[in-house]
């Protein structure tokens, strides 16, 4: 009896140590429909496949709120209904978040003709804002390059191609259907009703897929909702063309796994390492200096008035035989402020690896700007960078002046679009991607990847102020952070940047909940 209890507690301490957290694993319920097969899991419908090839990662209910927050639902009288040329699965969602309250009817079917169709019929139970209420369709990334046929509710169809570098804004608007063809023989279309869908591409957020999502982003938001609102929408998808290619079991999934002994040797190496928020303890001085980093990027910002701690953490940067990368961030007073940072670098020259300029409250510097600050800064022999501290998608968009940095950086985070684990898994392909379209963007200039956090740290397109709820870790704390999952990614993560030609990548922070 106590060796098992024993075992018990040694399970929910691996457990524990893999996740972060408890999670309520659920296994995906499988169907077919003729050709093609796919999952089913809380709402959502993954895997979509027909001949071992993947056709459509994911159709899934999206609610967002005024920031762009993803409202959660839960799930009542699922029902499933399955005959062998047909499926149904039936259920009613309810979001009831603060002062949002919306229920819908999810109905999916499926049939011997190669064809799914996911609809449904909500209702709004009280006044709200809203960015987005609707369904999402993803094709996988893998699309990227392919010949597609998109039919427009206002304009004749058009011939066009999904991009192989990452599209900056959306590829695809007015979208009545999009027509591709995965394979030689095979077409799949992708019909909509029920609103405007366009397509956006999520590489841009390192999420890795094209995302086909109503209502266009060109309509003002947030759009008032009010008590009684009924909006239905559907997503029909069809297997139109499909020689030899024959009918997929369904039936378990081998599991893919992975060996980090298999990750390819990279020729060159990168600078790796993590930014340090306040001085560290002796004991945690102790533990760090064996990890043997290549940096840490500190972050200085001005509107703060004071230097702080500045002078200690580079102190101890030292002792650890690190350089630092410094992060400043100015503000409209940049003219006053470029003295202080000269009187600054006066002490800390020779430990610098580069200088990281923003600007507080912009996601992309001004280039004029960015070339007085930088023009005020070559008596010191230290390399000058710029680009974002938001996502990849603010210098693909703003694209800042390449003559004013001698290398460009941006920050990334697997957690912008979804949460759950295998979504946060799969995003490693979207930073590779993120990598090479830099590089496409500015050849022969290094590109940093500064930081690569867990979870969001700010939103550059957040409409409003987010309360702060009691009880709840920070927006920007995961508690997986500390976890074997965390340091799976942190693997996966760190190979596809090096892979992808990263100069150096910022990982985390040195301490605390965020490290």
């Amino acid at each position: 009896m106590k060796s098992e209890m024993f075992l018990m507690q040694i399970n929910k301490i691996q457990e524990s140590q893999w996740l972060g957290a408890p999670e309520n694993r659920k296994k995906p319920c499988r169907f077919r429909a003729g050709k093609i097969t796919l999952e089913f899991l809380d709402g959502r419908i993954l895997n979509i496949r027909a001949g071992g090839i993947r056709l459509i990662d994911e159709v899934y209910f999206a609610l967002r709120d005024y920031n762009w927050g993803t409202i959660p639902y839960r799930m009542e009288g699922l029902q499933f209904e399955e005959k062998e040329d047909f499926f149904r699965i039936s259920f009613k969602a309810i979001h009831d978040s603060g002062n949002i309250r919306f229920e819908w009817e999810g109905i999916i079917t499926g049939n011997s003709e190669s064809s799914v169709k996911y609809e449904f019929y909500g209702q709004a139970d009280s006044d709200f804002l809203r960015n987005r209420i609707g369904l999402c369709v993803l094709h996988p990334a893998a699309c990227g390059g392919m010949d597609c046929e998109v039919e427009h509710f206002s304009s004749a169809p058009e011939k066009g191609r999904f991009p192989e570098l990452i599209s900056p804004h959306q590829p695809f608007a007015d979208m009545k259907s999009i027509t591709h063809r995965p394979k030689k023989g095979m077409a799949l279309k992708v019909a909509f009703q029920g609103d405007v869908f366009e397509m956006e591409d999520q590489r841009n957020w390192t999420d890795a897929s094209f995302k086909t999502y109503c209502t266009p982003l060109s309509i003002p938001f947030p759009v008032q909702v009010h008590k009684g609102e009924r909006i239905s929408q559907s997503v029909e998808i069809s297997l139109l063309e499909a020689e030899n290619v024959d009918s997929e079991e369904v039936g378990e999934q081998e599991e893919t796994i992975v060996s980090i002994r298999e990750f390819p040797m990279m020729e060159r190496r990168c600078s790796l390492g993590s930014c340090i928020t306040r001085p560290l303890t002796r004991l945690q001085f102790e533990r760090i200096a064996v990890l043997e980093m290549s940096h840490l990027r500190v972050d200085y910002h001005f509107i703060d008035g004071e230097e702080g701690d500045i002078q200690e953490i580079f102190c101890q940067a030292k002792d650890l035989g690190l350089n630092v990368l410094l992060a400043v961030f100015f503000t409209e007073r940049w003219n006053d402020e470029i003295l202080s940072l000269k009187r600054l670098l006066s002490d800390l020259e020779k430990q610098l690896l580069g200088l990281l300029i923003f600007q507080e409250g912009v996601t992309v510097m001004p280039g004029k700007r960015l070339e007085c600050i930088r023009s005020e800064l070559t008596e010191w022999n230290v390399p000058v960078g710029s680009g974002t501290d938001a996502f990849f998608t603010q210098i693909n968009r703003q694209k800042p002046e390449r003559d004013s940095m001698d290398f460009v950086s941006y920050s990334n985070n697997p957690q912008v679009h979804a949460f759950d684990n295998d979504s946060i898994m799969s995003t490693t392909e979207g930073q590779a991607a993120n990598l090479r379209s830099c590089a496409a963007l500015y050849p022969g200039l290094p590109v940093w990847v500064s930081p690569i956090t867990l979870k969001m740290r700010w939103n550059p397109d957040a409409t409003g102020r987010e309360p702060v709820k009691k009880g709840e870790l920070p927006k920007d704390v995961d508690p997986r952070q500390m976890s074997l999952f965390a340091a799976s990614w942190f693997l996966r993560s760190a190979a596809a940047c090096m892979a992808g030609g990263a100069a150096g990548m910022t990982y985390f922070e040195l301490t605390g909940a965020k490290g």
